[in-house]
């Protein structure tokens, strides 16, 4: 389901649709840290796409110190093409 909604959204939305299905039902101490960042960056900036890469790198150095397993490298590499996908608003930067 996380799959398809990656394929089917556009400006944005399937970056925040990806943390509430991945990161709420996992953990809402989690969830409530990455909302946390999200909502702070695009106040303070007002950058989506900044506050999407912001929440995938520190996604990416939570999995490293705190998790194990396949699901660690699952998520990792979600994290990575979260990051692909903004190459462009990168550059803009």
């Amino acid at each position: 389901m996380c799959f398809l909604s990656l394929r089917t959204s556009k400006g944005g939305k399937s970056c925040c649709d990806w943390i509430g299905r991945v990161y709420l039902p996992i953990s809402n101490v989690k969830f409530i840290i990455i909302s946390y960042i999200l909502f702070n960056t695009i106040f303070l900036t007002g950058y989506v796409s900044l506050g999407s890469i912001l929440i995938s790198l520190t996604a990416i150095g939570y999995l490293g110190f705190f998790e194990a397993g396949i699901d660690k490298w699952v998520m990792m590499v979600m994290c990575v093409f979260v990051i692909y996908m903004h190459k462009k608003n990168i550059k803009d930067y």
